[in-house]
């Protein structure tokens, strides 16, 4: 009976302690696990961000240079009608004085026409150009929207699933806790069995123990003995296991922390290297777009110089042809080569402003650009700041877990130890009150036999005394006589 107590308070040491570093090692691999995942999403987000920014760029530079593209068509298409009015107007010089008149003013409409074209086309292109910007603004704005939208779906999911972690974690803590609760019944179910087969065995023992009083008294020593040695192989077995747990759980948090740091570590370097690229994207945009408006305007330098010449040479035709005929012609050519000037300032003016919204076009670009940048920063750095601050709460919190889990161990080891210790002492309480009733009853045995020795002494005496007179008449009772103490001999062989 010592051996199976000892084996079950072995059991109820042992068992607890294995399943709580099992359930620690899962829960510690399960947080590894969700803060890679977490770190592989965010890495995903960055780099999908990062994709359509350059996208959205090469989308934006591709519709400028449309639009350049388009300008520098209509502009074509208003020098070519300028042309065929000046070839208009050569014609009309070298027809009859009658109809100069009606050619200088078909020439004058279809000058004005042209600059109407013109202009017309300018204020297309400027209209087209505010509602490309306002549609790139808008869809930057929907980006960011849904980035922020998804990014908040992003933080609740991950709340979400904090919280379903929890309430997984409270449930498994509630059936560790009824697991517990069923072996602590168990436990007492089975000492209560214990105790009441001690019992009887003790019932048996004491109805035994006028014939085996030595024999228990042996056993008694020897369970003893064997109760305190069990006791200290246990007290030493639960010691040595608290502390390999103790420090199994320790290289385990050490190795957890490295992990988490090396993690940080490599996020810090992705954000870094994000950053980095982000950086040379933006330079290698204002670069393109700085290159793009230099050659624009010098385009439209050559195209004004040459309007220029062309209306000056075109002038100088038109004077000598006017001088050659009449002042009314020389007056003519006077206000065409007047109309020629004002259309050439427009012309200058238009290009400038052009020149002028393209380059705030490049510097909103350039501008968004690192706006998106500074936000990524931002957003990269909050995510490896939270990534941060839920691992070092998951740190402390399997610490504490792990604290609670050894001191539950160490209570429950205390308890067992306890109780072996109690169950020890009250065995041999008990082996010694059996031993001492033993010898209590083989004393008031002893003194019984003794009581029956003097008393079956005094009968004899008795008797010999009553066979005295009849000593010499009766020979016989001699024998008698001789004969009486073979009760006393017979008792003391029986002794």
């Amino acid at each position: 009976m010592p051996d199976a107590l000892s084996a079950s308070a072995g059991s109820r040491t042992a068992g607890p302690a294995g399943p709580q570093i099992g359930d620690l090692t899962r829960h510690t691999q399960s947080i590894l696990e969700r803060a890679q995942a977490y770190a592989d999403a965010m890495r995903a987000e960055t780099e999908q961000t990062l994709a359509e920014a350059r996208s959205e760029s090469a989308r934006m530079r591709d519709e400028a240079q449309a639009l350049l593209t388009d300008a520098e068509q209509r502009h074509r298409a208003a020098s070519a009608d300028r042309d065929q009015a000046a070839r208009a107007l050569d014609e009309a010089g070298r027809e009859a004085q009658s109809l100069v008149a009606d050619a200088a003013e078909h020439a004058s409409m279809l000058t004005q026409s042209a600059s109407r074209t013109s202009e017309d086309a300018v204020a297309e292109a400027r209209a087209e150009a505010a509602a490309v910007l306002d549609a790139a603004r808008i869809e930057a704005e929907r980006l960011q929207g849904a980035a922020r939208i998804e990014y908040d779906t992003a933080m609740a999911k991950y709340a979400d699933h904090e919280r379903e972690r929890d309430a997984a974690f409270a449930a498994n803590v509630a059936k560790m806790d009824a697991h517990y609760a069923d072996l602590d019944a168990r436990a007492k179910e089975s000492l209560a069995q214990e105790r009441a087969t001690i019992g009887a065995e003790a019932m048996e023992l004491r109805r035994q123990a006028q014939a085996e009083a030595d024999r228990v008294t042996a056993e008694a020593a020897g369970l003893h003995e064997r109760a305190s040695r069990e006791a200290e192989e246990l007290l030493d077995q639960a010691r040595t296991e608290a502390q390999a747990t103790l420090d199994r759980t320790s290289a385990e948090a050490a190795e957890l922390m490295r992990q988490a740091e090396d993690h940080l570590a490599w996020s810090q370097t992705t954000v870094r290297g994000i950053l980095e690229e982000a950086e040379l994207e933006v330079s290698r945009q204002r670069h393109d777009v700085h290159q793009q408006l230099s050659a624009h305007v010098r385009e439209r330098r050559q195209v004004i110089q040459s309007a220029l010449a062309r209306s000056a040479h075109r002038v100088r035709a038109d004077t000598e042809a006017a001088t050659s005929t009449a002042e009314r012609t020389r007056a003519q050519a006077e206000a065409v080569l007047a109309a020629a000037e004002a259309q050439a300032e427009r012309t200058r003016v238009a290009a400038r402003a052009e020149a002028d919204q393209l380059r705030a076009s490049a510097a909103e670009l350039e501008t968004a650009a690192q706006e998106r940048a500074a936000r990524r920063l931002d957003e990269a750095e909050k995510a490896a700041r939270l990534i941060r601050e839920r691992t070092t709460e998951e740190l402390e919190r399997l610490q504490r877990e792990t604290h609670a889990s050894h001191k539950q161990a160490r209570d429950e080891l205390v308890r067992t130890t306890a109780e072996a210790r109690s169950d020890a002492d009250r065995i041999r309480e008990e082996a010694r009150a059996m031993l001492e009733r033993a010898r209590a009853e083989v004393a008031s045995l002893a003194s019984r036999r003794e009581d029956i020795t003097r008393q079956l002494g005094s009968l004899s005496g008795v008797i010999d005394a009553l066979a005295v007179p009849d000593h010499v008449d009766r020979p016989d009772l001699h024998e008698n006589d001789t004969t009486t103490p073979a009760p006393t001999d017979e008792r003391h062989d029986h002794e």
